[in-house]
This record gives structure tokens, sequence and C-alpha cells, in this order.
């Protein structure tokens, strides 16, 4: 008597479509390339190698229709993808992708915006949104659910009036 599985093969199709989604932190050109910070010269080679290997980069909501619904994208497709807020993404980063003619995801914090310092601003982030940028949720403070006693996902979920794309 054979058992049957607990769970069934799911057959996978392979229709050749290839995405890597490519995850950025922090940039500073005078600073060493740590785990979570690169160059700008750096990135701008990277995206250069991107162009010259005829890789195309696709926006986060095109990536999320093809998950979804099946939408054609490139065979070989790129998205790109920032995380925390840090200026240098605008100052930086934000020139090369227009350059480029790159789409591009920022997930902020929504406490972070408009904090000082190194943030992005609200004006910063109104600027990309219509040149590419999309803006996705990274929480409301980004604390460390290891650290963090008492984590409660749902305070951490926010609601941004700056969300989306424009």
């Amino acid at each position: 008597m054979s058992v049957p599985p607990v769970v069934a093969p799911v057959e996978i199709p392979d229709d050749g479509v290839r995405v890597s989604v490519l995850g950025y932190h922090d940039f500073a050109e005078n600073k060493p390339a740590t785990q979570m910070r690169i160059q700008p010269s750096k990135f701008r080679k990277q995206m250069e190698t991107i162009r010259q290997l005829g890789i195309k980069v696709i926006s986060m909501e095109d990536f999320s229709a093809w998950k979804k619904t099946g939408k054609e994208i490139p065979k070989k497709s790129i998205v790109l993808t920032f995380d925390d807020g840090w200026k240098p993404v605008y100052t930086d980063i934000f020139p090369i992708l227009k350059e480029f003619g790159y789409p591009f995801t920022i997930y902020l914090y929504k406490e972070y915006v408009d904090g000082g310092g190194r943030a992005l601003t609200t004006p910063m982030i109104q600027e990309m949104m219509p040149k590419g940028a999309t803006i996705g949720s990274h929480s409301v403070s980004h604390p460390y659910p290891v650290v963090v006693k008492n984590f409660r996902k749902k305070e951490q979920t926010p609601t941004m009036p700056i969300c989306g794309k424009s």
C-alpha cells in the first residue's frame, strides 16, 4: 500500500522569466563600503553594467503584476529597492536613476520622514514620485523585533499620505 504525499507536488511553469530584486540601504562616496552601504560611483557602475547586459529594470508594480496576474515582463528583469529613506538616495542616487530612466521603490518608515539630519523630506519624496519612484512602507519606526520587547506588528503598520505612485 502506498502512502499519499502529505503535500502534492506543484508544477512550476518555466516561462524563462528571471527577476532579481536588488536591495540597497545607504550610500556614501567617502566612507568604506559595508554590507549596508556602497559608494555612489560603484552604484553607477552597477547600473551601467545592467544596461550593457541588456537587463531591463522594471517597477515593483510590474513585478507584482507579473507575480499576481502573469503580466508579461522582459525575460531578464531587475527591480531596484531602497530601504529606510536616507537622504543620499535623493542627493546621490536619484540623479543616476533619472539618467538611466530606471524605476525604483523606496521603503520608508513613517517616523523618519521629515525627521531632519539624513532623513528624506516630503518634498524630496514628492519630487521623485513622478520620475520613477514608488513609495512603500518599511514600518512606522523601524524597530528590531528581536530587540524590542512586546513588539506589536499592528502599531508598525503605517498609513502614509505619501505612499504609492503618482
